[in-house]
């Protein structure tokens, strides 16, 4: 029988550093599983009682906007938290499948750009700060088959942004002056 003979390392000082770094390799590999290998995985956002909807790949969640002026409005929305979540959007829909909006909730204040590259519908959105002021609003539309999408940003740092259909945000009451609170079921 032919065979590799394995010799050991004789000198202590190379035994030595193997075992380092097999220790740290193990190690590392450990804190890797435990802190979670599923980069797509939720970011530890309270997500208040969202719910299976009935869209694929995301959740629905309870919403609310109150005027300047007080009067609450209830509405329920699909909800992206997830990096993935929030690269598909609602990119190749045509309607938002019976709810009043999309809610993109961020686990800090951020000035991500939104586009609407394969987005099908014109959009209006609305950003809100962390302590669910209005920031601002603006209208998006479709970029078709353009090389490059126009960005579209919020004035100022931003936690939550909500697309409706184009003209729709009146229907939520978002405008200057509202205040969002998300959580709760649908």
């Amino acid at each position: 029988m032919a065979g590799v003979a394995v010799s050991r390392p004789s000198d202590p000082a190379l035994r030595w550093a193997i075992r380092v770094a097999l220790a740290i390799l193990v190690v590392g590999v450990a804190v890797y599983l435990i802190r979670g290998a599923d980069t797509t995985s939720r970011p530890t956002i309270d997500t208040n009682g969202a719910r299976p909807s009935r869209v694929a790949g995301f959740d629905q969640i309870g919403f609310s906007v109150r005027s300047p002026a007080g009067a609450r409005s209830r509405h329920c929305g699909l909800l992206a938290i997830t990096a993935a979540q929030m690269n598909q959007g609602l990119m190749n829909r045509t309607d938002l499948a019976g709810y009043d909006a999309m809610l993109f909730q961020f686990p800090e204040a951020t000035t991500t750009q939104f586009y609407m590259k394969d987005t099908l519908i014109s959009l209006s959105i609305a950003f809100f700060d962390v302590s669910g002021q209005f920031v601002s609003a603006t209208d998006m539309t479709p970029c078709g088959a353009a090389a490059v999408c126009p960005l579209y940003r919020a004035t100022g740092p931003y936690t939550v942004a909500i697309e409706v259909p184009l003209g729709q945000l009146g229907h939520v009451g978002a405008g200057p002056g509202s205040t969002l609170s998300v959580g709760g079921s649908c």
